[in-house]
């Protein structure tokens, strides 16, 4: 005989079994046992919720000669009849390739026949909404009136297709997504049925995947129990070619040490091993989900189908990133994955997007100017909070006593970091030939972009340096991510800290290097003269 799959094998055979849709269940119970159940059902909901399901029990439950509690017994003729499907008065139809005028026209002829053995004739009608206008006129008179013994039982994916003239003579049920504790508990219940040893961690993974679908969950641990009678993590991320969750914290990592170079590496390991890159990049969605979520909740390890130790690793991750920075990656893995559907070049898109995620200068969405736009209010704030560091020296602004400011985190963590970068530009200048000499030594070619500059500012851990508007090829080529990590890396060997770059151009700081913004339009103005394709200052 040939293997039966898991989800026809573990079917459902009564109410009670049914997972996750108590409500509809109890309700079409109550009915049954009060003999006061319609004439027209439509049960919707997503794919493997107990749509179908549940109409075959309901079907039966009408029927059986020998209820329980409005449960069919499942032993009686008429019950066995329906199971094995020689019963002529319990009739399924898939919509799907019967959707005709026809095929409709013999079900309103055949309605006109009394049941043969049962008390009432039953048909369910699968994906209901996939039958054509015509079929749906056809069906609505017979729908509306049918005879007393008749009961229509129809079933969708897709309501918003059925026309309120179907919808309005039927009593409708929709079914919810299965929850992740449902699912896991059916899932343990079949597995100790088979005698099987599973991992908690390969069960998460299938009930992520499964996205509150029952049968989706058991096709998945079908297909994984033919591969081998012992369920675990590894063979669920080798069956489904799941990204591992080592290879998203260790690209979360890099995200938050600013280290391009250790993505690159790891994304085209990842591809190397053959994985899909689709795969991949709805993993890194969903991790990125997850990590957002863990940041807004307090207690959101049931809302993300995590072990314990991954969800302490959430946490941790969570407190280093911004919520604007998680929304900006997801955005630009959102973005990408509608365009690696038609493009010949994904591998290529995917690299874009790294890049992107390191490189907010080539990223233009509205997370990423938001982002921009409150890194200068915090440096404005600064300014009036008394301390800025320039070129010439360091400037300090009074505060008024009788004016309050309240710093926002962001400000406090700047200045925290401020106080342990370097002391001042005078610092940076007195070592600046030893961090050309050595970037000499160590690529010629960024050091003949860097002899074009000079340091004139540093903020918290940042320096900026000076390009004349003549030698912006030159500053544009430093800021490229393997020119730009050279030179950070010689600079934290100099300073013995972690420090980053930045460039400007005589026309960009030129003014304000020299005096104090006269106010805050001026400091705007300034800060986004280089963005002036993309924004109009003066509005």
């Amino acid at each position: 005989m040939s293997h039966l799959a898991l989800y026809r094998k573990f079917r459902p055979l009564v109410f009670d079994d049914v997972v996750g849709q108590d409500n509809v269940v109890n309700t079409i119970k109550n009915q049954v046992l009060n003999n006061s159940f319609g004439h027209a059902y439509l049960f919707s909901g997503i794919r493997g919720t107990g749509k179908t399901t549940i109409a075959k029990i309901f079907a039966r439950s009408i029927n059986c000669l020998n209820k329980k509690d409005a449960n069919p017994c499942n032993e009686c003729n008429i019950c066995k009849s329906i199971l094995n499907g020689s019963s002529i008065d319990i009739i399924e139809m898939d919509a799907a390739s019967n959707n005709g005028v026809d095929d409709i026209r013999e079900i309103n002829e055949n309605v006109m026949f009394a049941p043969s053995n049962a008390k009432y004739k039953v048909y369910i009608i699968d994906e209901v909404h996939m039958l054509s206008k015509g079929a749906f006129n056809a069906l609505l008179k017979t729908l509306e009136e049918p005879p007393e013994y008749v009961v229509f039982l129809l079933a969708t994916t897709e309501p918003n297709k059925i026309p309120d003239t179907i919808l309005s003579r039927c009593q409708r049920y929709d079914l919810k997504r299965v929850s992740s504790d449902d699912i896991f508990k059916r899932l343990v219940k079949i597995l100790n049925e088979l005698n099987t040893e599973y991992d908690i961690e390969a069960l998460n993974l299938i009930i992520s995947k499964s996205e509150g679908s029952v049968r989706d969950s058991l096709s998945i641990l079908d297909q994984c129990l033919s591969y081998e009678n012992k369920l675990s993590y590894n063979l669920v991320v080798d069956i489904l070619g799941i990204i591992e969750i080592e290879v998203l914290n260790d690209l979360v990592k890099t995200i938050t040490n600013k280290n391009v170079s250790s993505a690159i590496e790891l994304v085209n390991e990842t591809f190397n091993k053959g994985k899909d890159i689709k795969q991949f990049v709805e993993s890194i969605l969903n991790y990125f989900r997850n990590l957002l979520v863990v940041k807004m909740h307090s207690n959101a390890i049931k809302l993300i189908n995590s072990s314990e130790l991954q969800y302490d690793f959430y946490k941790e991750y969570a407190e280093k990133i911004e919520i604007t920075e998680i929304l900006r990656i997801l955005n630009i893995f959102i973005e990408l994955e509608k365009n690696i559907k038609w493009s010949a070049h994904s591998k290529i898109l995917f690299e874009m997007a790294v890049i992107k995620i390191f490189n907010n200068e080539y990223d233009f969405s509205i997370e990423t100017l938001i982002q921009k736009i409150k890194k200068l209010e915090d440096k404005i704030n600064l300014l009036e909070l008394g301390k800025i560091i320039k070129k010439d020296k360091e400037v300090k602004v009074p505060i008024s006593q009788s004016v309050k400011y309240e710093t926002s985190e962001s400000i406090e963590k700047f200045i925290e970091e401020g106080s342990k970068s370097v002391t001042d530009i005078e610092e940076v200048l007195s070592k600046w030939n030893e961090v050309l000499k050595i970037i000499k030594k160590v690529r010629i070619k960024v050091y003949a972009f860097l002899m074009e500059s000079e340091p004139i500012a540093v903020y918290g851990n940042k320096i900026t340096l000076k390009f004349d508007s003549e030698y912006k090829f030159h500053g544009d080529n430093l800021m490229k991510v393997q020119n730009r990590t050279t030179v950070e890396e010689v600079l934290e060997k100099v300073f013995s800290k972690k420090l980053t770059i930045d460039v400007t151009y005589d026309n960009v700081l030129k003014e304000s290097n020299n005096k104090k913004p006269e106010n805050v339009e001026e400091e705007i103005s300034n800060y986004f003269s280089g963005y002036n394709n993309l924004i109009n200052i003066e509005e």
